[in-house]
């Protein structure tokens, strides 16, 4: 049986050497703002996430999901939420997906092993790699319809 966390609110991780594990569902927004979170998880939220910190080692729980923010569906909204991620020296291995929304990637020496899917893409980060792979889906994928086949079924188990 798996792990699965529910948080009816707000997801804060703000402490250094924090290890997750397994499915976090989050009605609100998700902040990882300390050093050295590791782990296998997924986070799926209904509203923003974003990371900050450095030598995060990040792997997928979930049908190679590591992140997934919804949209904001408050007061008649329907726009995209963001995924902000930043900081140094960190590595995640697994799908990054925004519904409608924006992915913002900042900061150096990171390393994204899978992919990114968003309306928007913002890159400013320096000494970075993003590499259309994962290690459950294949160390090497010579064909990007592979890869987005691959981040399609990951993201419809959580819709049906």
């Amino acid at each position: 049986m798996g792990k699965y966390h529910y948080f009816d609110k707000n997801f804060h991780v703000s402490d250094s050497d924090v290890v997750l594990d397994g499915l976090y569902y989050v009605e609100g927004n998700v902040k990882l703002s300390s050093s050295n979170i590791s782990g296998v998880f997924t986070i799926v939220a209904e509203k923003k996430i974003e990371v900050k910190g450095s030598k995060h080692n990040c792997t997928a729980y979930s049908s190679n999901l590591l992140l997934l923010s919804g949209k904001d569906k408050e007061k008649g909204k329907d726009k995209g939420e963001k995924i902000k991620i930043g900081g140094d020296n960190s590595n995640f291995c697994g799908f990054i997906y925004t519904e409608k929304g924006e992915i913002e990637l900042s900061g150096s020496e990171n390393t994204i092993n899978g992919g990114l899917f968003a309306d928007t893409v913002k890159l400013s980060a320096s000494e970075s790699n993003i590499n259309a792979a994962h290690p459950t889906v294949g160390t090497t994928q010579t064909s990007g319809d592979n890869i987005f086949i691959k981040a399609l079924e990951a993201i419809l188990v959580f819709f049906r």
